[in-house]
C-alpha cells in the first residue's frame, strides 16, 4: 500500500503532516506545549478527524517542553487510537517516559518514525477488527 502525500500545515510551535488516519506533528525548537496549545491541536484533531478512528504519532526531533499538567485536559475521542512517540536520544526517552504517567490511554515509544507509523495502522487494524 502507497502512503499518501500528507497535508502540512505549520503553526506557531508545530508542524503537522495530515494523513488519513493519523497525524505526525513535530514541534519546533524550544515550543512549551501547555493547555493552551493543547486547545489548538485538538481543534486540529477536530477539523480533519471529526468521526473518524485516528492517532497522533509525536516526533521528538526537536528541543522542547510538555506540561504535563496539560495531560489532565480529559481526552475527548472515543475513537482516538493512542499516541506515539518517536524519541531519538536516551534524554528525550526519560522525559518521554515521565510524561507518559500522566496521559491517559495508549502511548507508545518507538525509536524510530516507520516503526511508530506502523504501530498506528496495526492500531487501526485492530480497531476496525475489533468492530468499534
Amino acid at each position: 500500500m502507497v502512503t499518501p502525500q500528507p497535508e502540512i500545515l505549520e503553526l506557531d510551535f508545530i508542524r503537522f503532516e495530515i494523513y488519513p488516519t493519523y497525524l505526525i506533528g513535530t514541534a519546533k525548537e524550544g515550543s512549551v506545549i501547555s493547555t493552551q496549545e493543547r486547545i489548538i491541536i485538538d481543534d486540529v484533531f477536530n477539523k480533519y478527524y471529526k468521526d473518524k478512528p485516528f492517532g497522533y504519532i509525536s516526533n521528538r526531533v526537536n528541543d522542547y517542553t510538555v506540561d504535563p499538567i496539560s495531560y489532565l485536559k480529559p481526552v475527548i475521542y472515543p475513537l482516538f487510537l493512542g499516541v506515539a512517540v518517536v524519541c531519538y536520544s536516551e534524554k528525550s526517552k526519560e522525559i518521554v517516559m515521565f510524561e507518559k504517567k500522566f496521559h491517559p490511554g495508549s502511548f507508545e515509544i518507538f525509536e524510530n518514525l516507520q516503526d511508530a507509523e506502523k504501530h498506528m495502522e496495526s492500531q487501526l487494524k485492530y480497531f476496525k477488527k475489533a468492530g468499534l
